[in-house]
C-alpha cells in the first residue's frame, strides 16, 4: 500500500458530521480508507470513536424526546457512518503490527454490533439505557486501543493527543447524561457518572492549559473552551429542565466538542 499524507478533517457542528473525503495522489484517486496513518493521527482518529460512541446515546435520547427530530436523525446517521469509516481507516497504521492492531479492531466490532442495532430501533427510555451500557463497553474497548497505540508511540504529543482528544468523549458523555434524566431513563448510577465525568473534563483541562507543548493558538483555543466549558455547567445545573433546555445543553456540547477537535488535531502538527 502507497503511504500518503492522512486527510486532516474537521468535525463542523452542530450540522451533520463532516466525513473524510476522497485523497487524489499522483496515481490516481485514493480513497481515506485507503491512508496510511501516522501514530498520531491514529490516536486521533481512535480516540474520536470513543467521543461517537457517546454522541449515539445524546442523539437517541433527543429523538426520543423529539427534540429536532429530522436535524437529529441526520446527525445520529451520520454519527454512524463515521464510526464505521473510521474503524476501516485504523486497519492500516505505520509502526503499529497488523495483527496487534486487528487484535483490537476485532474488539471494538464486536462491541459495535449491539450498538448499531439498538441505533436502528424505535427509542425507548428502556432501550436508551440498553445503549448506554452497551456503549460503555464500546467505549471501554476503544479507550484501550488509544492507550495501547499511546503507549507504542511513548512520546508526550501522543499524550497530549489522547487527552485532548478525551475531552470530545467527555462532552458528550455529560450532555448524554443530561439527556438520560430529562427522558426518564432509570439509572441509579447516572448522576455519580455524570458528576465523574465533568470532573475528568475540568481537570484533563487543567493539565492541558499547563502544558509547555502548547502554541499561542492552542492556548486561544483552550480559553475558548474554558468559557464554554463554564456556561455548558451552569445550564445543566438549572432545575426544572423544560424543551429549550436540553436543546441547550446539546450546542454547548457540541461547540465544545468542535472546539477540542480542531485543538487534538493541533497536537498531531506538533
Amino acid at each position: 500500500m502507497r503511504t500518503i499524507t492522512v486527510l486532516r478533517a474537521y468535525i463542523l457542528l452542530p450540522a451533520i458530521l463532516l466525513l473524510l473525503s476522497p485523497m487524489v495522489t499522483p496515481t490516481g484517486i485514493a480513497t481515506a480508507d485507503e491512508v496510511v496513518l501516522s501514530l498520531p493521527d491514529a490516536i486521533n482518529i481512535a480516540g474520536r470513536q470513543r467521543m461517537l460512541s457517546q454522541r449515539m446515546v445524546k442523539l437517541y435520547c433527543m429523538l426520543g424526546l423529539e427534540i429536532q427530530p429530522e436535524t437529529t436523525r441526520q446527525q445520529l446517521d451520520a454519527t454512524h457512518r463515521l464510526f464505521e469509516r473510521q474503524l476501516r481507516q485504523l486497519q492500516h497504521i505505520r509502526g503499529v503490527d497488523s495483527d496487534l492492531g486487528e487484535n483490537f479492531l476485532a474488539k471494538i466490532r464486536k462491541r459495535w454490533e449491539p450498538v448499531r442495532q439498538l441505533l436502528d430501533r424505535t427509542p425507548t427510555p428502556s432501550r436508551a439505557h440498553e445503549l448506554r451500557d452497551n456503549t460503555d463497553e464500546l467505549l471501554m474497548v476503544a479507550h484501550a486501543f488509544v492507550r495501547k497505540l499511546e503507549s507504542i508511540s511513548g512520546n508526550n504529543q501522543s499524550r497530549l493527543v489522547n487527552i485532548a482528544g478525551r475531552q470530545r468523549m467527555l462532552s458528550q458523555r455529560v450532555a448524554g447524561y443530561y439527556m438520560e434524566k430529562v427522558w426518564g431513563v432509570e439509572d441509579d448510577h447516572l448522576q455519580v457518572e455524570k458528576t465523574k465525568a465533568e470532573e475528568e473534563f475540568a481537570d484533563a483541562l487543567e493539565f492541558l492549559k499547563n502544558s509547555r507543548a502548547n502554541t499561542r493558538e492552542i492556548k486561544d483555543l483552550l480559553a475558548l473552551v474554558e468559557g464554554q466549558w463554564h456556561a455548558f455547567t451552569a445550564i445543566n445545573k438549572l432545575p426544572d429542565p423544560i424543551y429549550a433546555r436540553p436543546l441547550m445543553v446539546s450546542e454547548a456540547s457540541d461547540k465544545i466538542l468542535e472546539l477540542m477537535d480542531r485543538i487534538t488535531r493541533l497536537y498531531t502538527e506538533l
